[in-house]
């Protein structure tokens, strides 16, 4: 879907469709937020459907409920009706290069909590980074090592272009 939405957008270069863009996406948002509203048709949130399929854990592996997909596709649609006037500059530069590697950065961020933060706040007697410094340093820390490995995984991707989907779809195609 996004890679449609990327199409259609590009096809306006002068004069996208933001006014189509923005009221398909008020409308997706409020038919999302209806559709949060409990009720005993559609399993979401509100009613505890969503929560019993999934006993009660909350994952992005399961799933969505028809409210989720309509808010978020909603939000979705407003941000890129907003986004597609912005001009390229240093601050729209850095998520226009971290949405490139989204799939890098998914999967790096958790790799890097889970199997460095984790065991060093472990060390440190910590179960989590409550104090404010701290947690932004960490976070900072983050922010850059993951930029760091987007900018490998562009080097290697360069020199070795990959072949398995998988690997394609990580590293981006």
């Amino acid at each position: 879907m996004g890679a449609a939405l990327f199409r259609y957008v590009s096809r306006y270069e002068n004069q996208p469709p933001t006014a189509r863009l923005s009221a398909l996406g008020l409308v997706s948002l409020v038919i999302g937020r209806l559709l949060f509203v409990p009720n005993s048709v559609f399993p979401n949130l509100t009613n505890g459907g969503i929560l019993v399929s999934r006993a009660g854990y909350s994952e992005v592996f399961y799933p969505p409920t028809y409210g989720f997909l309509f808010f978020s596709n909603g939000i979705i649609l407003i941000q890129v009706a907003l986004f597609v006037r912005v001009s390229y500059n240093a601050w729209s530069a850095i998520p226009i290069f971290f949405g490139k590697f989204s799939m890098l950065v998914y999967i790096s961020h958790q790799a890097l909590g889970e199997y460095g933060l984790r065991p060093f706040l472990a060390r440190a007697g910590l179960e989590q980074a409550s104090a404010d410094s701290l947690f932004i340093v960490i976070n900072v820390l983050m922010f850059i090592t993951v930029a760091i490995l987007c900018e490998l995984a562009e080097l290697v991707k360069r020199a070795h272009p990959p072949h398995n989907i998988f690997l394609r779809i990580v590293l981006r195609k």
